[in-house]
């Protein structure tokens, strides 16, 4: 602070700290400029900073007291306390939200304890990618990725952050609420396959014949869609070993049987 003439040294309360040296910056070391340094410890309880400032010139006459309220001044407020993300959260716009195929989109969403100057997404390279601000107080952030042919497994992240004074949170690399989504852009395929008549590998089948596919998947599929010999018939199991069965008729079509299969695993 500045006086308009030379004081003595003033007494300086700052942070409610009464024992600071104050210390004359002035030209010529004339006693019209003054400052006092407070350091800031880790283990402060977090509070808004007050001053009072008690001087008198060199023929001790006493200036009033300048304080926090009659002072045209910034405020400044003390924040020792991490950041805590208090709900990191993923979900994908696929039915089942726990799972994303190609084309979906999987949103991270995040709400902070209190307002950031920044999060980031680690990446594997360790290059940041930061996140925008979804609201004014910048408490709330979402990052939205679209899955690409080739992506495969739980999604991961890793994020860090500080808040608006500098505080640095603990990096987070788990969601609050047990939520994750897990890509799958394969698609299933059959690992086993076959056709019978009457419950034999016969190659010719007759009106009254019971025609029988039997397959297997490479994983856990939906129920599929299953034609034979033109007749769409309804299958039965589960996961990923499937059959379906039709009853031959005079009216069916002679020539080669055909069979065809629809399959969709769980993602979709």
């Amino acid at each position: 602070f500045s006086t308009s003439e030379s004081i003595q040294s003033p007494i300086i309360i700052l942070a409610d700290e009464s024992s600071l040296t104050a210390e004359d910056k002035s030209l010529n070391s004339d006693g019209t400029s003054w400052q006092a340094i407070y350091s800031v410890t880790s283990s402060e309880q977090d509070r808004d900073v007050s001053f009072n400032i008690a001087y008198q010139d060199i023929a001790g006459n006493t200036g009033d007291n300048r304080t926090t309220s009659n002072s045209t001044t910034n405020s400044i407020r003390i924040d020792t306390k991490l950041p805590e993300l208090e709900l990191v959260s993923l979900a994908s716009n696929n039915s089942d939200n726990s799972t994303a195929m190609a084309g979906d989109q999987v949103t991270l969403s995040i709400r902070s304890s209190e307002s950031l100057q920044s999060i980031n997404i680690v990446k594997s390279d360790g290059s940041l990618r930061p996140l925008a601000p979804s609201n004014s107080l910048k408490t709330v952030w979402t990052r939205v990725k679209t899955i690409e042919d080739g992506d495969t497994g739980l999604l991961d992240f890793r994020l860090t952050f500080k808040d608006l004074v500098g505080n640095e949170g603990i990096e987070v690399t788990q969601t609050t609420d047990t939520s994750s989504v897990t890509a799958d852009t394969a698609k299933p395929e059959l690992s086993t396959y076959a056709l019978s008549v009457n419950g034999s590998q016969s190659f010719t089948a007759k009106p009254g014949d019971t025609l029988k596919v039997e397959f297997t998947t490479n994983e856990a599929i939906t129920a599929p869609t299953i034609k034979l010999a033109g007749h769409e018939v309804t299958a039965s199991g589960s996961g990923n070993s499937w059959s379906a069965e039709q009853v031959l008729s005079s009216s069916d079509t002679e020539g080669l049987v055909e069979v065809e299969l629809t399959l969709t695993d769980l993602t979709g």
